[in-house]
Protein backbone atom coordinates (compact mmCIF):
# COMPACT_ATOMS: atom_id res chain seq x y z
CA UNK A 1 0.00 0.00 0.00
CA UNK A 2 0.84 3.69 -0.82
CA UNK A 3 1.93 6.41 1.54
CA UNK A 4 -0.33 9.45 1.32
CA UNK A 5 0.96 12.80 0.69
CA UNK A 6 -0.73 16.24 0.35
CA UNK A 7 -1.05 17.75 -3.36
CA UNK A 8 -0.84 21.68 -2.92
CA UNK A 9 -3.65 23.59 -4.15
CA UNK A 10 -3.37 26.95 -5.25
CA UNK A 11 -6.27 29.80 -4.53
CA UNK A 12 -8.90 29.49 -6.61
CA UNK A 13 -11.60 32.44 -7.61
CA UNK A 14 -14.89 30.52 -6.83
CA UNK A 15 -18.14 30.91 -7.87
CA UNK A 16 -19.51 33.67 -10.20
CA UNK A 17 -20.54 35.07 -6.95
CA UNK A 18 -18.11 34.91 -4.20
CA UNK A 19 -15.58 37.86 -4.55
CA UNK A 20 -12.12 37.14 -2.28
CA UNK A 21 -10.10 34.00 -3.56
CA UNK A 22 -10.68 30.77 -1.81
CA UNK A 23 -7.82 30.00 0.51
CA UNK A 24 -4.97 27.50 -0.66
CA UNK A 25 -4.63 24.25 1.03
CA UNK A 26 -4.18 20.82 0.52
CA UNK A 27 -5.81 17.44 -0.67
CA UNK A 28 -4.97 13.71 0.32
CA UNK A 29 -3.80 11.81 -2.59
CA UNK A 30 -1.71 8.46 -2.85
CA UNK A 31 2.19 8.80 -2.79
CA UNK A 32 2.62 6.70 -6.14
CA UNK A 33 3.57 6.36 -9.92
CA UNK A 34 -0.13 7.98 -10.75
CA UNK A 35 0.45 10.70 -8.64
CA UNK A 36 4.05 11.79 -9.60
CA UNK A 37 3.32 11.44 -13.40
CA UNK A 38 -0.01 12.27 -13.92
CA UNK A 39 -1.58 14.14 -11.05
CA UNK A 40 1.54 16.17 -10.10
CA UNK A 41 1.79 17.83 -14.11
CA UNK A 42 -2.10 19.68 -13.34
CA UNK A 43 -2.03 23.07 -11.65
CA UNK A 44 -5.12 22.11 -8.97
CA UNK A 45 -7.56 24.58 -7.31
CA UNK A 46 -10.34 24.75 -5.16
CA UNK A 47 -13.70 24.68 -6.56
CA UNK A 48 -16.59 25.85 -5.25
CA UNK A 49 -19.85 24.54 -4.98
CA UNK A 50 -22.27 26.17 -2.78
CA UNK A 51 -21.55 24.22 0.64
CA UNK A 52 -19.18 21.57 -1.05
CA UNK A 53 -15.26 21.98 -2.02
CA UNK A 54 -13.49 20.17 -4.52
CA UNK A 55 -9.78 19.61 -6.14
CA UNK A 56 -10.05 20.78 -9.66
CA UNK A 57 -8.12 22.17 -12.75
CA UNK A 58 -8.90 24.03 -15.71
CA UNK A 59 -8.40 21.74 -18.74
CA UNK A 60 -6.82 22.84 -22.18
CA UNK A 61 -9.38 23.83 -24.39
CA UNK A 62 -12.00 25.09 -21.16
CA UNK A 63 -13.76 23.01 -19.33
CA UNK A 64 -12.67 21.63 -15.89
CA UNK A 65 -11.92 18.22 -14.14
CA UNK A 66 -12.65 17.52 -10.63
CA UNK A 67 -9.69 15.28 -8.86
CA UNK A 68 -11.73 12.74 -6.83
CA UNK A 69 -13.08 11.58 -10.87
CA UNK A 70 -9.83 11.25 -12.25
CA UNK A 71 -8.54 9.35 -9.00
CA UNK A 72 -11.54 7.12 -9.45
CA UNK A 73 -11.28 6.23 -13.36
CA UNK A 74 -7.86 5.22 -12.62
CA UNK A 75 -8.19 2.98 -9.36
CA UNK A 76 -11.83 1.83 -10.26
CA UNK A 77 -12.58 1.98 -14.11
CA UNK A 78 -15.03 4.30 -15.83
CA UNK A 79 -17.85 4.90 -13.63
CA UNK A 80 -21.19 3.23 -14.29
CA UNK A 81 -24.06 4.77 -15.94
CA UNK A 82 -26.44 6.84 -13.43
CA UNK A 83 -23.41 6.88 -10.66
CA UNK A 84 -21.26 9.28 -8.79
CA UNK A 85 -18.18 9.35 -7.09
CA UNK A 86 -18.98 9.18 -3.42
CA UNK A 87 -17.01 10.26 -0.38
CA UNK A 88 -17.09 7.91 1.94
CA UNK A 89 -15.81 9.92 4.68
CA UNK A 90 -17.55 12.91 3.89
CA UNK A 91 -14.22 15.13 3.18
CA UNK A 92 -14.42 16.51 -0.41
CA UNK A 93 -10.17 17.17 -0.14
CA UNK A 94 -9.42 13.23 0.65
CA UNK A 95 -9.35 11.68 -2.59
CA UNK A 96 -7.29 7.96 -1.51
CA UNK A 97 -8.93 5.31 -3.52
CA UNK A 98 -10.25 3.57 -0.78
CA UNK A 99 -12.48 6.56 0.31
CA UNK A 100 -13.89 6.94 -3.05
CA UNK A 101 -17.04 4.72 -4.12
CA UNK A 102 -19.50 4.86 -7.04
CA UNK A 103 -22.76 5.56 -5.73
CA UNK A 104 -26.18 6.51 -6.89
CA UNK A 105 -27.88 9.99 -6.10
CA UNK A 106 -30.05 8.93 -3.61
CA UNK A 107 -26.89 7.27 -1.67
CA UNK A 108 -24.95 10.57 -1.92
CA UNK A 109 -27.85 12.20 -0.55
CA UNK A 110 -27.79 9.78 2.18
CA UNK A 111 -24.30 9.99 2.84
CA UNK A 112 -24.34 13.47 3.88
CA UNK A 113 -23.88 15.02 7.08
CA UNK A 114 -26.68 15.87 9.40
CA UNK A 115 -29.01 18.35 8.11
CA UNK A 116 -29.63 21.47 11.48
CA UNK A 117 -32.92 21.25 12.49
CA UNK A 118 -35.00 21.96 15.50
CA UNK A 119 -34.97 17.81 16.79
CA UNK A 120 -30.93 17.76 16.36
CA UNK A 121 -31.30 14.21 14.39
CA UNK A 122 -31.66 13.97 10.84
CA UNK A 123 -35.62 13.21 9.36
CA UNK A 124 -37.56 13.71 12.42
CA UNK A 125 -39.16 16.85 13.19
CA UNK A 126 -41.56 18.45 15.44
CA UNK A 127 -45.27 19.38 14.86
CA UNK A 128 -46.15 20.52 18.33
CA UNK A 129 -49.95 20.14 17.26
CA UNK A 130 -49.47 16.45 17.90
CA UNK A 131 -49.67 16.28 21.13
CA UNK A 132 -49.48 12.71 21.83
CA UNK A 133 -46.79 12.05 19.46
CA UNK A 134 -45.28 15.30 18.24
CA UNK A 135 -42.17 13.79 16.21
CA UNK A 136 -42.34 12.26 13.01
CA UNK A 137 -39.96 10.91 10.77
CA UNK A 138 -39.39 11.07 7.40
CA UNK A 139 -36.50 9.36 5.19
CA UNK A 140 -35.85 10.17 1.46
CA UNK A 141 -34.82 7.51 -1.09
CA UNK A 142 -35.16 6.83 -5.04
CA UNK A 143 -38.39 5.17 -6.12
CA UNK A 144 -38.29 4.35 -10.24
CA UNK A 145 -35.55 6.74 -10.34
CA UNK A 146 -37.72 9.50 -9.24
CA UNK A 147 -36.88 10.70 -5.95
CA UNK A 148 -39.42 10.37 -2.58
CA UNK A 149 -40.14 11.44 0.69
CA UNK A 150 -41.47 8.54 2.89
CA UNK A 151 -43.19 8.67 5.87
CA UNK A 152 -41.95 6.60 8.70
CA UNK A 153 -44.42 7.24 11.44
CA UNK A 154 -44.84 9.50 14.30
CA UNK A 155 -43.04 8.96 18.07
CA UNK A 156 -43.49 10.51 21.49
CA UNK A 157 -40.14 11.28 21.26
CA UNK A 158 -37.44 12.75 18.82
CA UNK A 159 -34.92 9.67 20.06
CA UNK A 160 -37.75 7.09 18.97
CA UNK A 161 -38.38 8.88 15.96
CA UNK A 162 -34.65 9.00 15.39
CA UNK A 163 -34.20 5.14 15.96
CA UNK A 164 -36.87 4.85 13.39
CA UNK A 165 -35.13 6.55 10.61
CA UNK A 166 -31.75 4.53 11.54
CA UNK A 167 -33.41 1.58 10.90
CA UNK A 168 -34.62 2.89 7.66
CA UNK A 169 -31.49 3.93 6.35
CA UNK A 170 -30.43 0.15 7.18
CA UNK A 171 -32.61 -1.09 5.33
CA UNK A 172 -32.73 1.54 2.14
CA UNK A 173 -29.21 2.37 2.08
CA UNK A 174 -26.91 -0.68 3.37
CA UNK A 175 -23.48 1.38 2.28
CA UNK A 176 -23.70 4.60 4.02
CA UNK A 177 -23.99 4.39 8.01
CA UNK A 178 -26.90 5.61 10.11
CA UNK A 179 -27.22 9.39 10.37
CA UNK A 180 -28.41 10.25 14.04
CA UNK A 181 -26.19 9.15 16.92
CA UNK A 182 -28.91 8.41 19.66
CA UNK A 183 -27.79 9.61 23.28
Amino acid sequence: MSDVIMLELRAGWGNKWSKPPLVSGHVRVLDDEFTRTVLMTYSWHLQDQGRQKYAATNLKGGGTRRLHQMVYEHYHGPLPEGMQVDHIDRDKLNCVPSNLRAATRSTQMANRPNMKNKTGYRGVYYRPAITHQPYTAWIGRTVDGRYKRCYLGSYPTAEQAAEAVNEAYRLHHPSVRPPNIIT
